[in-house]
């Protein structure tokens, strides 16, 4: 049977309308100008089978660019047997692309203020064969003010050097570093009355970019006959771009009120201009941390630097661990590292780091934690989790193993394939990734406009006076010009909340401390530096340069909120280890998720003068509480168990 409608004038037809798995004979008749016809040999062709393997389902997805009507929904891409066509993207349920996605990044828009929409997505084959649904994203837009929480601004003390290291004292005052001064004071918070108690001179250089006095640490037992003060500073300019870094340890004198009998616990640590890092935190184990980053490799002024981020002959790229006192060796090295090399055991802890510059342990429910906040190159800052001899991936990863930067130089470094060296080398992935933009740097020709926060000073709020906020991580950004909160699940190895922001437009923050009980927050702003505004504009002048600033939390919840905590004691919530509440804050409703299946727990919310607004028995492992019907605002959720014992208080913020 003749199939084409018209003769064929050259030497090729495309054949369609076939079945799938069809075998069809064809021949060709050619004809001349005379009518004059020749047949061709019999060609049996047989059809493919139908496409029927589904495509696999998108994993990661994320959220980033957070606004108030809107945010960038990221995912890793899916695989197929033949190839993917393009993603639809569903919020709620409901697809919302009119056209077939055909990147793995997709802008939400016309949403509500301060509304948590639940996200989802499906790839899509040529067959018209769809993937499972991704995992669902919960996320939360932001409020015109997000931050439901009332907090007081006052000044410390202000037109500091380059304020960077903050510790809050056993005495009561906070101490700090100036990198620029080469001083390391303290400051009485109540007064603003300041006292230098060591000045470097020249001992310490600070020639230009990121060096100069850095990380700061105190003894656990300062004031128990150990009164030791640790610094790190560089002490050596070798070019333009390379320092030298030296850890010390002091003596405070609490007559005199000075530091004195130095002792060098390590010097030649790799310094630079760029990327120091240089966070110092002493753990549970009385073991000092300090936190090397990879000096810059590969970008600006250091693009001909070799990254050294995987090398475990080089302090570069590290976070170092050491004894606080010299053990009977008189060494400072622990023998317990993780990594030795040629027979010694080395300072390295862990390694495959970037920037950390953010350092903190923190205690959850019983378990010791050493978490970390870092840098990424155009995105993709990271919040981990250190674990000793754990490689986290710097310069073969950039935050999630997700393949975003395949084909790009980051440190210096060819990323081909972001999944395999993640493989290759098992790296360890961060806890969160922020902003893991499709295409970082792509069309970015300053780094203010990169979709980063520039994650630094990490500290651990581990009180409960701020209700909802006990296990939290709070994270100076530098260039979103916030302090971030992460909410940390029950185990402490995961963040189960979005990420709320506090302070913005209040200063350039460098780093972040609590006080001891748990309702004063202190930053230290950087002199200069470039930062976002509260309406999200650069600017090259950052508010409140050089203070340390202190935000008091102020109670709006009278006194069932301080009747409630004081009803469920401290010690019930840091044992039990069986319960997490997500999302908050929540719009349409909350889960509370049982990580056990215990019965008889009941969940009561009360409004804020303690009148009961809702109470639900928990029948399943994840019990959903709908509060549509209820005002904006803040709650408290009560979950007792069977014989009436409080598992958990929090507060729950509902926004609307």
């Amino acid at each position: 049977m003749k199939i084409n409608s018209t003769t064929v004038t050259t030497t090729s037809f495309n054949v369609t309308g076939l079945t799938a798995s069809t075998t069809y004979g064809m021949y060709i008749v050619a004809r001349d100008a005379a009518g004059n016809t020749s047949n061709s040999n019999l060609l049996n062709v047989t059809t493919g089978a139908p496409d029927t393997q589904v495509p696999t389902t998108p994993l990661n997805l994320a959220s980033s660019i957070m606004a108030q009507t809107s945010f960038t929904l990221t995912w890793a891409a899916s695989a197929d047997n033949v190839g993917i066509t393009g993603y639809d993207v569903y919020q709620n349920g409901v697809k919302i692309n009119t056209a077939l996605v055909t990147t793995t990044r997709y802008n939400v828009t016309g949403l509500a203020a301060g509304a948590t929409y639940q996200m989802t997505v499906i790839a899509k084959d040529a067959a018209g064969n769809l993937s499972p649904a991704s995992a669902v994203l919960n996320a939360t837009t932001l409020l015109p003010n997000p931050v439901l929480e009332t907090f007081t601004q006052r000044t410390v003390i202000a037109n500091q050097r380059m304020p960077h290291d903050l510790v809050y004292g056993p005495d009561n005052n906070i101490w700090y570093t100036e990198r620029f001064a080469g001083t390391v004071s303290f400051v009485n918070p109540a007064t603003g009355a300041k006292t230098i108690v060591l000045s470097l001179g020249s001992k310490f250089v600070n020639v230009a970019g990121q060096d100069g006095l850095l990380g700061l640490a105190l003894h656990p037992q300062f004031r128990q006959g150990k009164p030791y003060v640790y610094i790190s500073y560089t002490y050596q300019s070798v070019s333009s771009t390379v320092r030298k870094t030296r850890i010390e340890r002091y003596t405070y004198d609490s007559v005199a009120k000075t530091l004195g009998q130095p002792v060098t616990i390590l010097e030649n640590i790799p310094g630079s201009n760029d990327h120091n890092s240089a966070r110092l935190a002493i753990g549970p184990d009385l073991k000092l941390y300090y936190s090397v980053g990879d000096m810059g490799a590969g970008q600006f002024d250091n693009s001909s630097r070799t990254n050294n981020a995987q090398n475990l002959a080089v302090y570069e790229g590290k976070i170092l661990r050491f004894n606080t006192e010299p053990d009977g060796s008189n060494s400072w090295i622990p023998t317990d590292n993780p990594f030795t090399n040629a027979g010694q055991v080395t300072a390295i802890y862990s390694y495959g780091h970037r920037n950390p510059q953010g350092l903190v342990w923190g205690n959850v429910n019983g378990s010791s934690i050493l978490y970390s906040s870092e840098h990424g190159p155009y995105s993709d800052d990271e919040l981990n989790v250190i674990q000793p001899g754990r490689n986290y991936g710097w310069p073969l990863v950039a935050g999630f193993c997700d393949n975003n930067y395949n084909g790009r130089y980051i440190g210096g470094v060819l990323c081909v394939n972001e999944q395999n060296n993640c493989t290759t080398i098992n790296a360890k992935e961060p806890i969160r990734s922020l902003f893991p933009a499709t295409t970082p740097g792509d069309s970015l020709v300053s780094n203010t406009l990169w979709p980063s926060t520039a994650p630094s000073g990490t500290e651990f709020y581990g009180s409960n006076a701020i209700p909802g906020w006990q296990n939290s991580l709070l994270v100076a950004e530098l260039k979103a010009g916030t302090v971030a909160r992460f909410k940390l699940s029950n185990d402490g190895l995961s963040i189960i909340s979005d990420t709320i922001n506090y302070f913005k437009g209040k200063g350039r923050f460098r780093d972040v401390v609590v006080s001891p009980d748990g309702l004063k927050i202190y930053v230290a702003c950087d002199s200069s530096g470039s930062t976002s505004g509260p309406t999200g504009n650069v600017t090259s002048v950052p508010a409140n340069p050089g203070s340390i600033l202190e935000f008091t939390y102020q109670s709006s919840s009278g006194r069932f909120m301080n009747q409630a905590i004081t009803q469920s004691p401290v010690v019930d919530d840091l044992k039990d280890k069986t319960i997490d509440v997500y999302p908050n804050p929540a719009t349409n409703f909350f889960v509370v998720y049982n990580y056990v299946s215990e019965s008889g727990r009941n969940i009561e919310l009360f409004d804020i003068t303690g009148r009961i607004v809702k109470k639900q028995s928990a029948v399943n492992i994840a019990t959903r509480i709908d509060v549509n019907n209820l005002p904006g605002g803040i709650y408290i959720l009560k979950v007792t168990g069977a014989k009436g014992k409080t598992l958990r208080t929090e507060k729950i913020i509902i926004q609307r």
